[in-house]
């Protein structure tokens, strides 16, 4: 098995590439593969809302699944839409709002099929605990924004069961206290 090159290596030969070689290596990549794509247009075009539409879209299809199709819940790669996106843009309030849309799907999902298991709801809670990390770190009116979201969110679990909206109801209690 070759030996993997490391960054620096990358990086020497890359920078011997002339700009059409550089260009001519990154639309390889955008065309290898829908994950490139969209961390190339997320880096790249202007047009936030548009971009953070079509993260949306694929963290809807990952924890509200078409069972009717085959499509199974994929918090691995919900989660790996999120990272993604922070790593093309440094867009706080887009990456909270993901976050969010990730509680909202998933909770979503186990209020219209009902109760699913502790590891689906280990998953929305720890995503919980990262959305209320996350807003620590701003200013009292962004918690505000985001708050409405998150009452509805914990208002619709009710009755869920592991455990799912005592967790909800406590620590979404400890962000209005906090605000």
């Amino acid at each position: 098995m070759p030996r993997k090159t490391c960054w620096n290596e990358l990086k020497k030969h890359l920078i011997g590439k002339n700009n059409k070689e550089l260009i001519e290596t990154i639309q390889d990549l955008y065309r290898m593969n829908d994950e490139n794509q969209r961390f190339l247009e997320s880096r790249f075009f202007e047009d936030k809302k548009e971009i953070i539409k079509e993260y949306k879209k694929l963290i809807r299809s990952c924890l509200y699944p078409d069972l009717m199709h085959g499509e199974e819940i994929n918090f691995e790669k919900a989660e790996k839409a999120i990272s993604q996106y922070r790593k093309a843009i440094n867009d706080n309030l887009g990456i909270l709002e993901l976050m969010i849309c990730f509680l909202e799907y998933g909770n979503n999902f186990t209020c219209d099929f009902g109760d699913i298991d502790e590891e689906f709801y280990d998953s929305l809670c720890a995503m919980l605990d990262s959305i209320l990390t996350e807003l620590k770190k701003h200013e009292s009116n962004i918690r505000k924004k985001f708050l409405p979201r998150l009452i509805s969110i914990r208002d619709s679990a009710n009755g869920i069961g592991w455990g799912y909206y005592d967790y909800l109801n406590e620590k979404i209690s400890e962000i209005i206290e906090d605000i």
